[in-house]
């Protein structure tokens, strides 16, 4: 039902307001709620109606910023503006699901702020394709409130946000449950920096897979920004493609202790000039290197102790193909073996998949001692 008279007005409490909506003369809600506000740009009138991404039926009231509110229970809320302009939408009651996937393009890129979040009372469960390939996103905030203690999932959450250019620190502050954040910052292409403490409180996360994935701008990676990520247990291509990045810090990886995938990890990281020897000792389940700098064409050495404490790895395809700076020796067991001698010998797997491990790896000092099944 849509109201054109309706009215809020906040009683404050303490520091909080609580919200009582009029619609009409009829107070039909009244709550002490932060709600989730979203700013949109109307610049064509031909193009006049947004689209919310709320694909679940909930019991809404949305106030238009138009002086329009309406009570809505249907999913994929819209709305038509009858002037050009800036617009403030702010939800409140239910909000249960956050997608966008369904979401025609041009609605997409009518979204300029995300300006709060709100908070725990309107129940966002899933974050999933969120923001994806919203390209005017440019700003979002701080989870201040916590509106995101109940969210189990930000895959792709911010994927192709291709204006936004910097990530708030408090971010995922609230973020106690989440267990994926695959994806979620993949193609933001003018983001340059992460927060150190972006990740501090989510210590539920099994999978970071693609999440930093083309953020070509990207040039430091915080030393703790997976201090407390635990169980975390996948990083495929997590910094595929980061082209500004040129180092990486030893104890990125230091208490991700499960962590069984790099796949593709920091492949096609161009700037990439050199790689701590102990990034991965504490990593010892893990099991798949394939392709994880896979085409760092300035990589120019790899450390001698890199996988000695790796003893399960079964994939080295591709690990270091087409790193055609590489100069000195291949790493080495802690007895001094090679890679391509451990196969079947005792505490190493009885095969390892090794193609095209050293490929183009021409310059190395010990290239032609290389099994031609390894290059």
């Amino acid at each position: 039902m849509i109201y054109t008279n309706g009215n809020i007005e906040d009683i404050k409490v303490g520091n909080d307001p609580i919200h009582k909506i009029y619609l009409g003369q009829d107070l039909v809600w009244q709550k002490k709620q932060k709600p989730l506000m979203l700013e949109y740009e109307i610049e064509d009138l031909s193009k006049n109606t947004i689209v919310l991404p709320f694909p679940v039926p909930a019991d809404r009231i949305i106030v238009w910023g138009d002086g329009i509110i309406e009570e809505v229970h249907t999913g994929f809320p819209s709305h038509t503006y009858l002037n050009e302009g800036r617009y403030t939408v702010s939800i409140y009651k239910e909000i249960q699901s956050i997608s966008s996937s369904f979401v025609a393009v041009e609605n997409r890129e009518q979204l300029r702020k995300v300006i709060s979040w709100g908070d725990s009372s309107l129940h966002i469960l899933s974050m999933q394709n969120a923001f994806i390939n919203c390209a005017g996103l440019t700003s979002i905030p701080n989870d201040e409130y916590g509106a995101f203690n109940t969210v189990k999932t930000f895959l792709a959450c911010f994927s192709g946000c291709q204006a936004l250019s910097e990530i708030p620190e408090g971010l995922f502050k609230h973020s106690y449950h989440a267990t994926t954040f695959q994806a979620c910052f993949r193609n933001c292409l003018l983001l340059d920096r992460i927060p150190e403490t972006l990740f501090t409180n989510c210590s539920k996360v099994t999978d970071f897979c693609w999440c930093f994935y083309d953020c070509q701008q990207l040039r430091q990676i915080p030393e703790k920004l997976f201090e407390n990520c635990i169980h975390a247990t996948i990083y495929e291509r997590c910094f595929h493609n980061c082209n500004m990045l040129s180092e990486i810090p030893e104890k990125l990886f230091e208490n991700c202790t499960d962590v069984t995938d790099f796949t593709q990890c920091f492949s096609s990281c161009q700037s990439l000039l050199s790689i701590p020897g102990n990034l991965f000792k504490n990593n010892t389940q893990v099991t798949i290197f394939t392709g994880c700098f896979a085409d760092c064409g300035k990589l120019y050495t790899i450390p001698e102790n890199l996988f000695q404490n790796n003893t399960q790895v079964r994939f080295f395809n591709s690990c270091f193909i087409r790193c055609v700076a590489l100069k000195g020796m291949t790493p080495k067991d802690e007895d001094g073996g090679e890679l391509w001698e451990r196969e079947g010998k005792p505490g190493y797997p009885d095969s390892i998949v090794c193609s095209f491990c050293f490929s183009r790896c021409y310059d190395l000092d010990n290239y032609s001692e290389i099994p031609e099944d390894w290059k």
